[in-house]
């Protein structure tokens, strides 16, 4: 292991960290009930005042370095449920999950094989197609759309209400500067912030992979629109990355193209 990482892992506490996951273990049996959560452990550090570029920078190697194929078991037959783009593309709110889990309780969709609530584009909280990240850098959703009278309030409401009729909730976000629809800022945005510092720009997918994970996503379909890189090389990275996170998500590769490139097997991640 290269000295200098294992130095930063000794200063933050990241030694234990990368140690449990390693064996599959918890934290909890480290830190008693404190479970594990790469969202509480950015905070907790940036609360350190450790720099934030450190952070990142060491939570996208430790992902990147120790993160192996996505091979989890999922996406051995074709995944099948419902999405808000096929139908409403952005013009919705968040009455339709709750309306479209009845609908799949009620005629047992689930028995025969239709498992997944998906949200695509406009779930953020936007201004002017600016995209609001929290002072942690995290995006954050539209309070008006999830606000739902008898139902909820939040994104995390939708995704308890879809897991608590036993289906899985599957969620959206693109690897580009810019959604589909321009509203910014994605992933991708933070390539000049970050190539100033010297590292490699795809460390910010770590905020979004861990803010998602953390939401309870089962699924997520990442769009390849305004992207700056290979597109192979970008979804081999969130392969790598969400394999990391030990929970495992169905990765829906949704690149421009990818079924008509006759010379290559685009789905060979």
């Amino acid at each position: 292991m290269r000295p200098f990482l294992l130095y930063y892992m000794k200063q933050t506490g990241l030694l234990i960290f990368l140690i449990a996951q390693k064996k599959k273990q918890s934290l909890e049996k480290i830190k008693g009930s404190d479970k594990w959560s790469v969202k509480k452990l950015f905070i907790f550090l940036k609360q350190k005042e450790m720099d934030s570029w450190k952070i990142l920078w060491l939570f996208s190697h430790l992902l990147y370095w120790f993160g192996e194929s996505l091979n989890n078991g999922l996406g051995l037959t074709p995944p099948m449920g419902w999405s808000t783009w096929n139908y409403f593309a952005r013009d919705w709110n968040a009455s339709v999950f709750y309306q479209a889990v009845n609908v799949f309780v009620k005629m047992g969709l689930k028995e025969v094989g239709y498992e997944y609530i998906n949200v695509d584009g406009g779930w953020w909280y936007h201004i002017n197609n600016s995209i609001v990240r929290n002072a942690s850098g995290f995006m954050t959703f539209d309070p008006v759309k999830y606000n739902i009278s008898g139902y909820g309030t939040s994104i995390v409401d939708v995704i308890n209400y879809v897991h608590s009729n036993g289906l899985k909730y599957g969620h959206y976000t693109d690897a580009g500067v810019s959604a589909c629809d321009k509203d910014t800022p994605m992933s991708e945005y933070y390539e000049t912030q970050v190539s100033a510092h010297n590292n490699f720009y795809f460390i910010i997918i770590i905020i979004d992979i861990a803010l998602f994970v953390e939401w309870g996503m089962d699924m997520i379909k990442v769009d390849a629109c305004y992207v700056q890189e290979n597109e192979t090389v970008i979804m081999q990275r969130w392969q790598k990355m969400l394999n990391a996170t030990g929970r495992p998500v169905l990765l829906s590769d949704c690149r421009n193209g990818c079924m008509h490139d006759n010379s290559t097997n685009q789905f060979d991640l």
